[in-house]
């Protein structure tokens, strides 16, 4: 295949080069039936029917994705503008402004650099299974978290009264001028 042979890009598409099939995924179901005329609707959802298949929007756009007939109506009148409208990605960036380079997009601060701060975590930034697990078992995990407080406390009291004992320590050994001259005499 060459490259003249090769379809335009999504993006050089007009309403008169854009295959039928992706100008129908634009088009909404109310534009479709409109397109359609009642009768032929009332045959395809017969047609569904029979078949025992539902009659979805996706049934409904394969049916008459290959109608030439249907094609040159849909384009040459409001609905095919419509449906090509939506074809065009609406973007909130400025065109005239350009695009940020991947380093500053995706740069995230060191850790060291960031400051730790306590957030409460909401039950959906659990992951799924924790969030099943606790849902099928509320009292043990109940437990769990009383348990889990406990060990912190016990942990904060331990490290209290260890800082407690550090400053007292301290404070006995500080150095004080009356207890200078006690330690001269002594070591001579």
């Amino acid at each position: 295949m060459d490259i003249d042979d090769q379809p335009p890009r999504p993006s050089a598409y007009t309403l008169e080069t854009i295959p039928f099939g992706k100008l129908l995924h634009y088009m909404k179901r109310e534009d479709l039936v409109e397109a359609l005329g009642p009768g032929t609707y009332a045959t395809l959802q017969q047609q569904a029917a029979n078949r025992g298949e539902s009659f979805t929007s996706k049934y409904l756009k394969k049916q008459v994705a290959n109608d030439p007939q249907l094609s040159d109506h849909v384009r040459g009148t409001d609905l095919g503008s419509r449906a090509f409208a939506n074809t065009r990605p609406t973007s909130s960036a400025s065109p005239t402004r350009p695009p940020l380079p991947r380093a500053a997009r995706c740069a995230r601060p060191w850790p060291s650099r960031v400051r730790a701060t306590w957030v409460a975590l909401q039950p959906s930034d659990l992951p799924r299974g924790l969030k099943q697990y606790i849902a099928q078992h509320p009292e043990e995990y109940e437990d769990y978290m009383e348990e889990r407080k406990a060990e912190v406390e016990f942990l904060k009291s331990a490290h209290r009264n260890a800082r407690r004992a550090w400053y007292r320590q301290q404070e006995r050994t500080k150095f004080k001028p009356e207890n200078a001259q006690q330690r001269m005499l002594s070591c001579r």
